[in-house]
């Protein structure tokens, strides 16, 4: 069995990636360090003056992103970047990972039971297609709207001949 890998790794790459996507857009950003820290990054909007705060939450594919109902900062400019690396972490760097912006007072729907134990999270097929994908117009009003088209869903290979379209169990070949 393969070691489950860190998620430092992703979660930093994360909070990176929104910053560097955040000063595309041309807002002023500081991201925070630390352990205990209550926000990841802090915005302003310089034209408008207007600040906002963003929590980023990273998965390299195929699981949930978890956070705690709990510990969601409810408030009116406190933003939740959700970013998948859909499973192309480091294999391909070139690949773009998905990002989903999500007002915090709407993810507060979306969180679920996550089935270990008290952890709780938002499910991938919650957002995905969703209209938070590429949202950063949602932050300030001078952030573009979606620029980057949805991706497609990749088709699962049959573990058994390799084709698309059924799985192992519903397999025609013996």
């Amino acid at each position: 069995m393969t070691p489950r890998k860190s998620p430092h790794w992703s979660a930093m790459a994360g909070e990176f990636f929104v910053a560097s996507e955040c000063f595309r857009l041309e807002w002023e950003c500081a991201v925070t360090y630390g352990n205990a820290k209550g926000i990841d990054m802090m915005l302003v909007d310089s034209p408008s003056g207007k600040m906002a705060t963003i929590d980023v939450k990273s998965i390299r594919g195929g699981h949930p992103w978890f956070i705690n109902k709990s510990r969601v900062k409810v408030e009116k400019n406190h933003f939740y970047v959700l970013v998948n690396y859909r499973n192309r972490f480091s294999d391909n760097i070139n690949t773009r990972p998905e990002c989903y912006i999500i007002p915090s007072s709407d993810i507060i729907g979306m969180i679920v039971p996550s089935g270990r134990g008290s952890q709780e999270c938002v499910d991938y097929r919650t957002v995905r297609g969703s209209k938070y994908y590429e949202a950063w117009n949602l932050i300030f009003p001078s952030g573009t709207s979606p620029t980057v088209p949805l991706p497609s869903p990749t088709a699962r290979k049959c573990g058994n001949c390799g084709r698309t379209g059924h799985n192992r169990r519903t397999c025609p070949l013996p």
